[in-house]
């Protein structure tokens, strides 16, 4: 690093910081209030006690400048163990000069030789500034005839070694100052002599510069360099055989010649060069064929590794879906079985009302025999018989309404579906619609069967019942016309004389006889079977 005429380093960026204070009963305080003592450290330095050093003061390097004459500037890497003494001997003998004319000052004060590096002040990137300067010739002890030492920066360049690293203070993003050592390569070669002239006028020899840093090249870059400076010469060929080629004449016997044919003759021509090393690979066609193999292998291993595992990945998620769906299934099965045992509707739900109340009874005689003995178990027994029969009345109750709904329902249906027009499709797709008589008059008793099963009052049942008298006078044809008229008279004359009258079971009986009215048929159905 080469000393400038500023007081920084070179290629170093400076940047704001702000070091933390100092903590309450640290060794490391330094007591601004103490006086000065004569070959002690100044009043805002203070020396740490020696049974804290190993404790509180880690070992790291740090940077020192130094200032000779005001304004050139040194630097130098020590420990922060480093004594006052220690460094002053140090740069006594890179500037070839006594340690004990040395003299060390920061902020205008001299620094006592047992004071450690660590104790003085530092900038605010961790670097430690002195002033180097030699004491007063008077206070030297020369003798006769002696020089005085000074400072040659020439003397301390030529023994100036180039450390292994330094330390560099540099801010993060996120505004926060770190400090980072930075290694330092050595890499001077010894520079080659290349070429160069000597000015005949003034003798002064120059030589062709090749490089100041950096490695030495494999390949010189200064071959087949032409330039009228150095006055190399380039070397061009020149043929000295004959342009065509011919027999060669050998005399034997100064009378005979021996003439040699060259029609056998051939041209040997050099090819690209190559290496032994490239010959030997290019040759060993064994190793290429195991490397081929090898390679193949790998590729086999590795897609089979790929399919196992992408298989593997199948398997695993088909075992989680079919254990969800396993799982979604009996939640289901759970469900409908809970709501067959509250809503029975088919007669596998009733047989399993059945067996519940099988493996109730069971269960509970089994617990009276174990608890009961005597009369009191035959006392639980008619107990739990009563029960047994109560439960059994209430799905026989059940069952029987279901049964009731299923055949109405059925009976809607099939109205339905008799009153439905016949539809085919015609000509071009064309869907139609033919509305018989026969369906005409399923709608319309239909509809009349529906109004007689509403609950109405009395007035409104005698004014309906006259008018399906008048209906009934046109299904003379129906076999049991005579018992179904017979049927809504006797209706008629209960609610005229009587005040109160039970007619539910007249009214299953109409109910069952209009149905079979309204599946009557007057017009015989045609024969289709000789068609």
């Amino acid at each position: 690093m080469n000393c400038e005429e500023l007081g920084e380093l070179p290629n170093i960026k400076y940047m704001h910081f702000t070091p933390p204070p100092p903590s309450r009963g640290d060794p490391f305080l330094i007591d601004k209030s103490e006086t000065y003592k004569k070959e002690d450290c100044p009043d805002v330095l203070k020396e740490i006690p020696s049974e804290f050093i190993d404790e509180v003061l880690p070992v790291e390097n740090v940077t020192v400048k130094f200032r000779v004459n005001g304004s050139r500037i040194v630097a130098q890497v020590y420990s922060n163990r480093s004594t006052i003494a220690d460094i002053k001997a140090d740069i006594g003998s890179k500037f070839e000069v006594d340690p004990k004319y040395i003299r060390l000052k920061q902020n205008e004060l001299e620094i006592s030789n047992r004071c450690l590096l660590a104790q003085t002040d530092s900038n605010q990137f961790g670097i430690f500034e002195f002033d180097l300067d030699l004491l007063h010739i008077s206070e030297m002890s020369l003798g006769d005839g002696v020089d005085p030492p000074k400072l040659d920066l020439n003397i301390y360049y030529n023994k100036y070694h180039m450390p292994d690293f330094i330390t560099v203070n540099i801010e993060d993003e996120n505004g926060k100052f770190k400090t980072v050592i930075v290694e330092i390569l050595n890499k001077a070669i010894v520079k080659p002599f290349l070429c160069g002239y000597r000015d005949k006028a003034t003798g002064i020899e120059y030589l062709d510069a090749f490089t100041q840093t950096g490695p030495y090249f494999d390949k010189m870059k200064f071959n087949r360099y032409i330039s009228r400076d150095t006055q190399t010469y380039e070397f061009k060929g020149k043929e000295i055989d004959t342009a065509h080629e011919q027999s060669t004449q050998c005399f034997q016997d100064g009378n005979n010649v021996m003439y040699v044919s060259a029609a056998t003759d051939y041209t040997i021509t050099p090819g690209k060069y190559q290496t032994y090393a490239q010959k030997m690979r290019r040759e060993n066609k064994l190793a290429k064929i195991i490397l081929i193999q090898r390679n193949f292998r790998r590729f086999l291993i590795v897609r089979f590794m790929r399919n196992a595992a992408a298989k593997y990945r199948r398997l695993v998620a088909n075992r989680k879906a079919e254990e969800e769906r396993l799982q979604v299934e009996a939640e289901k099965r759970i469900r409908r079985i809970e709501l067959a045992k509250q809503f029975p509707q088919t007669k596998d739900d009733f047989e399993m009302l059945y067996g519940e109340v099988q493996k109730w009874k069971i269960a509970e005689l089994k617990r009276i025999a174990r608890l009961y003995e005597g009369p009191a178990r035959i006392a639980e027994v008619n107990v739990l018989l009563d029960k047994e029969i109560q439960l059994r009345n209430g799905i026989e109750k059940q069952r029987c309404i279901v049964k009731k709904a299923m055949e109405d329902f059925r009976n809607e249906k099939m109205l339905t579906k008799l009153g439905e027009p016949i539809k085919w499709i015609g000509y071009k797709d064309n869907i139609i619609h033919l509305d018989l008589l026969r369906t005409q008059r399923v709608r319309f008793l239909t509809e009349v069967y529906k109004d007689m099963q509403k609950k109405t009052s009395r007035a409104e049942r005698l004014e309906l019942l006259s008018k399906v008298k008048q209906i009934l006078l046109d299904e003379r044809q129906f076999p049991d016309f005579v018992e179904i008229f017979d049927l809504i008279q006797r209706e008629i004359n209960l609610l005229i004389h009587t005040k109160y009258c039970d007619v539910e079971v007249l009214h299953k009986r109409q109910n069952v006889l209009w149905m079979e009215m309204i599946k009557f048929s007057k017009d015989k159905p045609p024969d289709r079977t000789n068609c």
